[in-house]
């Protein structure tokens, strides 16, 4: 399965989000290419293709897109190739909102190999609450930063059920060396684990 994120510098308006995105509209035919062969030697029961670039019909739809600050600041953006220019229209995109603060309650380590992460991740603040959008995690140097999307759904009507967030967020562990590792959510918690063994299969 190939993989597609793009890593921009943060950008005040939609204008100079167009302008830094057509360096990377070059190697959009390739990945176009790469993304429909992936897709059709794919079993689709396996693949979640909410998380992977999408083109089809002339629709290019890209879930997430970094800066060098925030995993995940844009999402959804739909881009339409305009045969007629040679190019690509940007038709729309999102702005993550503003992060809720969350609190780590439980890391779970299991004891199989490969190892598995999980962290049990709640609202700290709120007792009505749900997620809206996207759970992003990036592995930079030793420490993983996870990026939640939370919303505060309180209205004050007692009649109306309170229930506040809560999620297991595996975190992408398969393949790292052994070691210490650290994690951030929402830019506030941190914690850390450690990696005794090397964590990938060796087939021989």
């Amino acid at each position: 399965m190939v993989t597609f994120s793009l890593v921009f510098k943060r950008w005040p308006d939609q204008a100079i989000f167009k302008m830094r995105f057509n360096c990377f509209f070059r190697v959009i035919p390739l990945v176009i290419g790469l993304l429909n062969l992936s897709i059709a030697t794919a079993d689709s029961s396996l693949v979640d293709l909410k998380n992977f670039p999408m083109y089809q019909n002339g629709i290019l739809q890209i879930p997430r897109v970094d800066s060098l600050n925030q995993v995940g600041i844009y999402q959804d953006a739909i881009l339409q190739f305009d045969a007629n220019k040679n190019a690509w229209n940007l038709l729309n995109y999102r702005i993550a909102p503003q992060k809720i603060e969350l609190n780590v309650t439980d890391i779970t380590i299991t004891d199989s190999f490969p190892t598995q992460v999980f962290l049990r991740v709640t609202d700290k603040t709120s007792i009505c609450s749900r997620r809206i959008g996207q759970i992003n995690q990036r592995l930079i140097e030793n420490r993983f930063v996870v990026s939640i999307d939370i919303e505060n759904t309180y209205t004050g009507d007692p009649l109306v059920l309170c229930v506040a967030y809560e999620e297991i967020i595996p975190l992408a562990v398969y393949g790292l060396s052994a070691g210490s590792y650290e994690y951030v959510v929402n830019g506030g918690i941190i914690g850390n684990f450690i990696l005794n063994t090397d964590n990938w299969l060796k087939l021989f």
